[in-house]
């Protein structure tokens, strides 16, 4: 089986050592014309520059380390190859990255206006999460192989909680009352994966960390809080080989205590969230290997059959309870470009109520939702919609001489 035209074998292999050794990920392969050389887009760090890699003809095996082409900060993408396989065109996008707070009625489901950035892009900055005034933020930023855990409100200095080198963490979340922070961290560069990871959670004043769970419980990894603040719900899994399921951490009691609600042998479950009522529980499932479609789901809060939101025709993601629970947000490449839609739910039997709708039209201006899914997540509040935003600049480059 072929893979934009790589064997899948050489394709699995190369790309696992790849992104093990440089966190790089790679897509939208093109050949040479005269087939020494496969072209692709190579994303580490937030930058996408250009990349080559040689062929030996008879068994399309890579030969040797690719060879970088490009080395600017933007994003360098949609190779073309001219017709003598001497020249390669390109675009270049160069922008500003940054979270954004727009002002938002989330009954009427309108924005009210321009929005406001909340950080300044200057680094690497994912899974903000917005508390309920929709000023508050917290998020993780990288610089100078440093992860840092950042608070930061519109009109305040921002703050740093954290800092470290041997630690990664995944997308922080806001307690209700916004005194705590919870998170899944493992060792960095451990080669292990998430398994050998904690949940913990962070008081924010006191800066103090606490654990709830054993490392060797497996991959739990928090997306929510009950509204009681004693309970996690979590994407988990036990086993390597098992898909994500859906779990419950409690706040306090016994170290390491975790409950799975659900699970799929063919599905991963993504982005769990309570409804304001906590009958039901959103997220989203997403075929092993296939990242092109995610539907949007919802169960009951104590485990059960799902019911489909969505209708599986596109990439659904990050679905978002509106605060009077009768609308799930979420992020949706429906149409060409992700933008914002939201579906109606009857609260009670957690109904669909009439058909999907868009929210946002990003795909009117130079302002865009940020481009690569590893930056993408959205807060609802009652006054706000937090996203992460992409002001782009593009321009046509040229490189000579490529295919020798």
């Amino acid at each position: 089986m072929l893979i934009d035209g790589v064997p899948e074998a050489q394709f699995s292999r190369d790309t696992s050592a790849m992104l093990e050794d440089g966190g790089l990920e790679l897509s939208a392969f093109t050949w040479a014309k005269t087939g020494r050389y496969l072209y692709f887009e190579g994303q580490s760090h937030a930058v996408r520059n250009l990349w080559r890699v040689s062929v030996e003809a008879s068994t399309l095996a890579w030969q040797g380390e690719p060879e970088r082409l490009t080395t600017g900060p933007g994003s360098d993408t949609g190779v073309a190859v001219s017709p003598d396989g001497k020249h390669l065109a390109f675009g270049v996008a160069t922008g500003h990255p940054a979270v954004w707070s727009f002002p938002f009625d989330p009954v009427t489901a309108k924005l009210k206006g321009p929005g406001t950035a909340l950080t300044s892009g200057d680094f690497e900055e994912r899974g903000a999460d917005a508390w309920l005034d929709g000023q508050r933020l917290v998020y993780v930023a990288s610089r100078n192989n440093r992860e840092e855990l950042w608070e930061r409100s519109q009109d305040a200095v921002p703050r740093l909680l954290l800092a470290a080198t041997d630690w990664t963490r995944s997308s922080p979340h806001w307690s209700p009352d916004g005194t705590l922070i919870a998170y899944h961290r493992r060792p960095r560069n451990s080669g292990t994966g998430r398994a050998d990871g904690v949940v913990a959670v962070l008081s924010v004043d006191a800066k103090q960390e606490r654990v709830l769970t054993t490392p060797g419980t497996g991959e739990v990894i928090p997306t929510d809080w009950s509204s009681d603040a004693q309970r996690l719900l979590a994407a988990c899994r036990f086993r390597s080989e098992d898909r994500l399921g859906t779990c419950i951490v409690p706040v306090s009691g016994s170290l390491g205590e975790v409950r799975r609600l659900s699970s799929d042998t063919g599905l991963n479950m993504f982005q769990q969230r309570f409804s304001p009522n906590e009958k039901w529980i959103s997220f989203i499932g997403v075929t092993p290997g296939d990242r092109s479609v995610a539907r949007v789901y919802l169960m009951p809060a104590d485990g059960g059959a799902w019911m489909p939101v969505t209708d599986g025709t596109a990439y659904d993601d990050k679905p978002r309870w509106s605060p009077d629970g009768r609308t799930l947000y979420f992020i949706s490449n429906r149409e060409g470009r992700s933008n914002v839609w939201g579906q109606r739910i009857e609260p009670s039997t957690g109904t669909p109520v009439g058909q999907p709708f868009r929210v946002t039209s990003f795909d009117e201006g130079r302002q865009s939702l940020a481009p690569y899914i590893g930056q993408l997540t959205m807060s609802v509040t009652p006054t706000r919609l937090v996203l992460p935003m992409y002001e782009a600049n593009g321009q046509i480059w040229m490189l000579d001489a490529v295919d020798k």
